[in-house]
């Protein structure tokens, strides 16, 4: 089985083949990283949004998926470049990279 999750609508980019900037998730309403461990075991996981690197705990989120889902792949916009290197030295540099 395989599985995408959402982890925000929020997104700085406003691209036009995609309108989902138009109406964002307020930080406080997006799931708590904690929620993942409930997920069953996947063959792959792809790590979506909005863009995943707008929230503060992605690094947390990436870490319990990385810990128990076979393959994570993580899409995003490359809306935040600075973050992505910095979180690449740390427990992203276990993900494919997919720009969106």
């Amino acid at each position: 089985m395989d599985g995408s999750i959402i982890v925000t609508y929020r997104c700085p980019m406003h691209c036009k083949m995609c309108n989902i900037w138009d109406n964002p998730t307020k930080p406080s309403e997006e799931f708590k990283p904690e929620l993942l461990r409930k997920l069953p075991k996947m063959r792959a996981v792809n790590i979506t949004g909005g863009e995943p690197f707008v929230r503060e705990d992605i690094a947390e989120i990436v870490e319990i998926l990385v810990r128990q889902q076979t393959r994570q792949f993580l899409q995003h916009a490359d809306a935040a470049h600075a973050r992505i290197e910095y979180e690449n030295r740390t427990v992203l540099g276990f993900l494919c990279f997919h720009p969106g």
